[in-house]
């Protein structure tokens, strides 16, 4: 698809790291789908030697190179500029672990990857859905929680099960807060569990916030508008049940590593719902049950 002219109405773009791909759709104000765009990480990306983009190694991990998440960045950039007119796009959200780093500043000569000194990440492999290797210490979480119910008071349906650097510590997320309890579980004492709620940072229940706008390094290699706005992220199943934008009644059943069943909920119940991630502050409350 060639990139049309310089104006337009405005477009807004998604990214989604999954497992195999990186991936990239663009909608206008309409939700009418524009333009897609994909890094494959097994045939893009074959100096990392994935299949089905994991790196498996020993035992029961299964990871994924976060070098490669960058590199494969770069790549969708490049062909978002070369395929489309990103001087439309108006906001940028997704559900990825990897977008954060379009907040980060560098020499725009160069590739965002290329700039990246040794050993910036604390990990170099990274746990993907698959991974079960922490699932001894996940059943040791949900014991400390009283249990399955316990768990299910405390954190986020679906969120605990990878307990690695605070994963397990979603607590409490539809009354906006994190669970000081399970933080510190996480941590090993009070006071890590402080320093893991610096590192979180606050629960975002409205979706549509901005966040922050994009990096001046972005707008200069890639041509984006300096007034590009980056929204909070989500999680793939929130993801795919706004992609149908489901109406009140409806359920949605997302396949996948964890099947789930999505669906509205007006009111809070003994579980802790998930907070809808298209709502404003001043709207009543709305959730989803997973």
């Amino acid at each position: 698809m060639a990139p049309g002219p310089k104006t337009g109405p405005a477009l807004f773009l998604g990214l989604e790291l999954a497992t195999d791909q990186l991936r990239a759709s663009i909608v206008d104000e309409s939700l009418e789908l524009m333009g897609v765009e994909c890094v494959d990480f097994d045939t893009e990306l074959p100096e990392y030697q994935t299949q089905g983009g994991i790196f498996t190694t020993p035992g029961d991990a299964y990871t994924t190179p976060v070098d490669m998440w960058v590199k494969a960045l770069d790549f969708l950039l490049e062909k978002l500029t070369r395929n489309h007119d990103v001087t439309r796009i108006k906001s940028i959200g997704g559900c990825a672990q990897v977008i954060p780093s379009m907040l980060s500043c560098g020499e725009n000569r160069l590739p965002f990857h290329s700039q990246l000194p040794p050993n910036t990440f604390s990990l170099p492999n990274a746990p993907v859905a698959h991974d079960t290797s922490a699932h001894t210490r996940a059943l040791a979480l949900e014991a400390l929680l009283g249990g399955p119910h316990g768990c299910s008071q405390a954190c986020a349906p679906g969120l605990w099960v990878h307990v690695n650097a605070g994963a397990g510590a979603q607590g409490v997320v539809g009354l906006g807060r994190w669970d000081e309890g399970v933080l510190e579980i996480v941590g090993g004492s009070r006071e890590e569990g402080r320093r893991i709620r610096t590192w979180l940072g606050d629960v975002e229940v409205a979706g549509g916030r901005k966040a922050a706008h994009i990096s001046r390094y972005l707008c200069e290699r890639y041509g984006f508008e300096s007034d590009t706005i980056v929204t909070p992220l989500t999680s793939d199943y929130l993801s795919s049940y706004l992609s149908l934008c489901p109406s009140p009644g409806d359920a949605v059943l997302s396949f996948g590593p964890m099947d789930a069943l999505l669906t509205p909920l007006n009111v809070t119940s003994t579980l802790q719902p998930i907070p809808h991630p298209v709502q404003d502050r001043s709207e009543k409350r709305r959730y989803i049950a997973m």
